[in-house]
């Protein structure tokens, strides 16, 4: 079964010194058996890709559904990775070791952290246990205290903006990842055919449930911020089509046909183009609008057995659209 990844952002120090010894221990007696049958954990020093490891950071900071973050030493890089994920305003869970709580930054004070101890096994398991259920109250209630800013506020996208600006600038975000990592990719050439449908296979289910978790980027909820009619029903229609395209995809998927599964990629191709043409264009009139200090925000619509928990993070969701 493939999990979502919860990335773990900590001191990481040198190969040989206490710091790495340290991380790796919290990490392999506490963070991976908070998260065993939940997520799949990544340090950071542990990324398996080429390139500026600072970019892979940032990158899954932006994307991954779940953080953690051990503020043991305070650490300028750990403060800074979490200062980027609050800004995202997606959830990150603390740590820090016990005898560090009391020196806890102000700005910080407020928030929820676990405290462990390496040198006593009964706080190491309790610290597990508090870790495995304070994920456990994040996913299951989105309301919990790691929305850092208020209501109204949200500086991933624009301070006090409009809640259809919000909307807006997520499905940009994730009408790009399926760009760049579920489409263009196929056609590159780089792997044989069988590593290229392995990964297809793999970003395809990710995106797909991250896609499901993200309740303001649903299709009633796209459309709904597309104030514009011409525009709105533009993105219907790419609904539909992309409604079409994603069940023949998952065929092909499944048997292993690559014609098929370029068929289909390049009719989501030209589909995820046309959104974002046209989002281009809706993001411009309300952009003037908002200049024109037109305040004529429209009302959310209420969704059936859905919390009012709307464009809080940035990350990506449902692929119905590209």
């Amino acid at each position: 079964m493939i999990q979502d990844e919860c990335f773990v952002i900590a001191p990481i120090g040198e190969i040989s010194d206490e710091k790495r010894k340290r991380t790796d221990q919290v990490f392999k007696y506490i963070i991976q058996k908070a998260l065993a049958g939940k997520y799949q954990a990544v340090l950071a020093h542990k990324i398996g890709k080429p390139g500026k490891i600072s970019m892979h950071i940032i990158e899954k900071l932006a994307t991954v559904p779940m953080v953690i973050a051990d503020l043991t030493d305070h650490n300028a890089n750990v403060y800074y990775e979490l200062a980027l994920r609050h800004a995202l305003n997606m959830p990150a869970v603390l740590l820090i070791e016990e005898d560090q709580k009391k020196n806890i930054p102000f700005d910080l004070k407020d928030m929820r952290v676990i405290t462990y101890n390496l040198h006593d096994p009964a706080k190491i398991d309790n610290s597990a246990k508090e870790l495995s259920v304070q994920i456990d109250s994040l996913e299951n209630d989105p309301a919990m205290d790691w929305h850092i800013f208020p209501e109204g506020i949200s500086l991933t996208l624009e301070p006090n903006g409009p809640e259809n600006h919000k909307v807006l600038l997520g499905s940009l975000l994730i009408a790009n990842r399926i760009r760049h990592e579920l489409i263009e990719p196929y056609f590159e050439g780089l792997l044989d055919l069988a590593s290229r449908n392995r990964k297809l296979k793999f970003n395809f289910q990710q995106l797909m449930r991250e896609s499901a978790r993200k309740e303001y980027l649903q299709r009633k909820k796209i459309l709904w911020a597309f104030t514009n009619r011409e525009y709105k029903d533009t993105v219907g229609r790419l609904f539909d089509d992309v409604e079409s395209i994603i069940p023949q995809l998952v065929v092909a998927i499944a048997s292993d046909d690559e014609e098929a599964i370029k068929k289909q990629l390049r009719k989501w191709r030209i589909n995820n183009t046309r959104y974002l043409q046209t989002w281009v264009k809706q993001y411009e009139e309300s952009i003037l609008e908002l200049n024109l200090n037109i305040d004529e925000t429209p009302e959310s619509p209420q969704e059936d057995g859905v919390q009012k928990q709307v464009a809080r993070d940035s990350e990506f969701s449902e692929a119905v659209f590209e």
